[in-house]
């Protein structure tokens, strides 16, 4: 019963809210003469208006991010390796850590280069 009456005076407060009768429409105005319709421009907060420019912004932040992790992961391998107390499993650990991270930053590195070759090539044009 306390439902059905905290549902029905919260319906009877917001439908008045809610209700799709505000302003006309825009359209002829008295006399049949149109009315102006205003327009809206949209804010460029990156002032980029080439769309190959934000594709090739956002790879560039990409490997920026990947490169960052990268670095992160063997940092965190070499931390694994000096606080491993001579256990092999933790020098095992740490090595493999920072092996990988070594592959991965090879990689984004020639990724790099890769993109921003093609990038100057397709930009040319």
């Amino acid at each position: 019963m306390k439902f059905l009456l905290s549902f029905i005076i919260v319906f009877l407060l917001f439908t008045q809210i809610a209700s799709a009768q505000g302003a006309p429409p825009p359209g002829p105005a008295a006399g049949g003469a149109a009315m102006a319709v205003p327009t809206y421009s949209i804010p460029n907060f990156l002032g980029i208006t080439d769309p190959n420019d934000l594709i090739a912004r956002i790879i560039k932040v990409i490997i920026g991010l990947s490169g960052t992790f990268a670095l992160v992961v063997f940092i965190w391998g070499g931390v694994l390796w000096l606080i491993s107390r001579g256990e092999a499993d933790m020098i095992k650990k740490g090595k493999s850590a920072m092996t990988y991270a070594a592959l991965g930053l090879i990689i984004i590195f020639s990724s790099y280069i890769i993109v921003n070759q093609l990038l100057n090539i397709l930009m040319a044009r």
